[in-house]
């Protein structure tokens, strides 16, 4: 089992950002064998991270809408605007739209470090350095 971790500036829009997780995501699901997905949470009020990932599964288990800051005793919201989000169809059409859009990026990369990789071998054939 592999773990990647997804960390966002805070100053990335919440929308944007249950894009970007839900892109990351269908990508590994698709291409990678079991994935699962742990939020990590910050407290709203004092700005710690919950470190109790255990105890946040449980709370999401049990149906539970937050969890305590374990530094200041607020509340932290596990239903989010980016979880929200998540289960609605906009952001689903969104990534549908932006995988479509990858695979013409993905090929213009690829014949692009094709036609680098080519070029260097050529330069290096013929003694010429290429900055």
């Amino acid at each position: 089992m592999a773990t990647i971790s997804l960390y966002l500036d805070k100053e990335v829009p919440d929308e944007l950002k249950a894009i970007f997780i839900e892109y990351a995501h269908r990508h590994l699901a698709r291409y990678g064998c079991e994935v699962s997905r742990d939020r990590r949470y910050v407290c709203p009020d004092c700005g710690k991270p919950v470190k109790d990932l255990d105890a946040v599964r449980k709370r999401l288990d049990a149906k539970k809408d937050f969890i305590t800051c374990q530094e200041c005793g607020e509340k932290v919201p596990l239903m989010d605007f980016i979880e929200r989000r998540l289960k609605s169809d906009p952001v689903v059409r969104k990534v549908i739209m932006v995988n479509a859009t990858t695979k013409g990026i993905r090929d213009i990369f690829v014949a692009t470090a094709f036609s680098c990789a080519w070029l260097k071998c050529l330069a290096d054939a013929n003694g010429v350095i290429i900055r």
